[in-house]
């Protein structure tokens, strides 16, 4: 076994980059395809893109545990990591056939959700090629072929964006709603397919050992990573039913842009994971991996916050330039953006305790706040609230814009709720400093605040200038003071450019 360490720094830096710019453009095609569309044909995605998403889930977590035993294997028995990929591709190829077959017998009880039957299978097919491919896309993980994986992102998102495109331009108007998932599913089963050129895709085989270790690590990660996308993307299943015409396909392109935001920390979580799983059990490098931990929360605390708040605030002209016919659901989009800046600061604490085997007490927490918000979403129609009130007053009349922006708020909620009792859990479990996990949370926690007030005072729905001048010396500051109290932005940027070991 090499004793040269990974570069963490230059590993998940150039995973964020592909990732990255794979999302900015699945979201430019997103944008188009909604510009096209509109807003009411977004609004009947809701519950296929929905499905997409929930599907891979269905194989219980057997492709997650490569996360956690890939790199155990390759410390203590190198030959076995093959066995783990094998059984996972077994376990995860049975299961997604069993699932086919289940969707095909509750069709009729899935049609007050999707009456459109093409609709329906298209979602499926995308999501059961979504669940091969995470079979992939972990097991790189896992074997920290992190450049792979990288490449294999960008193959699978290009031909996605170049698929999508020419079936908008070349399908007539009423076929155009399900451009986006029949391009996902002829995507998906591409990538797969370069995977296997590459050697990831093995021939499916059970070994018992593997599946005893897989359905010992796989299924509470599974059950974790379930409830942290659904407590992004899960308020669906109520506004889906509550909302209608224009205002679920705002709702619906709000929801969307958390989900791509939700890649970013995801990139954390593909580093990091096996990075602190492989660490796990030793005594004498456990102070070390504190002190990484400490340090990767003070920098993720201070960049989401940067990256987010000056998102947000960058939306009105890209609305107007993009989608014009979207410009009166601003406020839900700013709001989305805004409530990603507590999910990424949890990020760093969530991948050492699923690192630690601690995943079913993540996915707990997270099912728990989800409900929170789901029971809040529920008696939106309800809500009164002068923050309500005065964001209303600075945007179009719309029916039913109150409820959207009532469950944008308490997803926001949901989101704060849950990191700080993650990060509550972390720092007794680590004995870290009140103070220093306090400091962690308070940019984000200011920003967002002020975000809100200018929300309220009408200050955001329209670009200004002195309020993206006033952001931008916020910012500044905070990246300057961070700097001088740690110099981790000058440590990480060497890091990111030392030498391979």
């Amino acid at each position: 076994m090499s004793g040269t360490r990974p570069n963490l720094v230059r590993d998940m830096s150039g995973l964020a980059a592909a990732r990255m710019g794979v999302r900015v453009l699945g979201v430019l095609v997103g944008w188009v395809v909604a510009r096209v569309i509109g807003p009411e044909a977004l609004g009947q995605l809701s519950v296929p893109n929905l499905l997409f998403v929930l599907l891979p889930f269905v194989t219980l977590g057997f492709a997650d545990g490569l996360a956690r035993e890939m790199p155990l294997a390759r410390r203590d028995d190198p030959p076995f990591e093959r066995s783990l990929l094998q059984t996972a591709w077994f376990l995860n190829l049975l299961l997604l056939a069993l699932c086919a077959l289940l969707v095909l017998l509750l069709q009729p009880l899935l049609q007050p959700w999707i009456s459109d039957p093409l609709l329906l299978w298209l979602a499926v097919g995308a999501g059961l090629a979504n669940g091969a491919l995470r079979v992939a896309l972990i097991g790189l993980g896992g074997g920290r072929r992190i450049q792979e994986l990288a490449t294999l992102q960008v193959v699978q998102g290009v031909l996605r964006a170049v698929l999508v495109l020419g079936l908008l331009a070349l399908l007539p108007g009423p076929l155009r709603v399900y451009v986006l998932h029949l391009g996902m599913l002829i995507s998906l089963v591409g990538a797969v397919w370069w995977a296997a050129r590459q050697g990831v895709v093995l021939p499916p085989r059970l070994d018992r050992r593997a599946a005893g270790l897989l359905a010992r690590s796989g299924p509470p990660m599974a059950f974790a990573s379930l409830f942290l996308m659904l407590l992004v993307v899960g308020d669906r299943l109520v506004m889906s039913r509550l909302l209608t015409g224009e205002v679920l396909g705002f709702f619906e392109q709000g929801v969307l842009i958390r989900d791509g935001l939700l890649l970013l920390p995801g990139v954390l979580l593909t580093v990091l994971v096996p990075d602190h799983a492989s660490r796990q059990g030793d005594a004498e490098r456990r102070p070390e991996l504190l002190r990484d931990v400490a340090r990767q929360s003070g920098l993720v605390a201070v960049l989401s916050p940067v990256l987010l708040v000056l998102m947000a605030l960058q939306l009105p002209w890209l609305i107007e330039l993009l989608l014009p016919r979207f410009t009166a659901g601003l406020p839900l989009f700013q709001l989305a953006v805004l409530g990603m800046c507590p999910i990424f600061l949890s990020y760093i604490f969530v991948s050492l305790m699923i690192g630690e085997g601690r995943s079913l007490q993540v996915g707990l927490l997270g099912m728990a706040c989800l409900g929170g918000v789901l029971g809040v979403d529920a008696f939106a129609p309800h809500w009164p609230g002068p923050w309500l009130d005065a964001v209303t007053t600075h945007s179009p009349p719309l029916a039913g814009m109150r409820e959207a922006l009532s469950a944008a708020l308490s997803a926001l909620a949901g989101f704060w709720l849950f990191t700080v009792v993650v990060m509550a859990w972390g720092r007794a479990s680590w004995s870290l400093p009140t103070r220093r996990v306090g400091s962690w949370l308070l940019p984000s926690l200011i920003l967002t605040i002020a975000a809100l007030a200018g929300l309220a005072m009408g200050w955001l729905q329209h670009w200004q200038a002195w309020v993206n001048g006033l952001a931008l010396a916020s910012c500044g500051l905070l990246l300057t003071g961070y700097e001088m109290r740690s110099g981790q932005l000058a440590k990480m940027w060497r890091a990111r450019h030392a030498a391979k070991g």
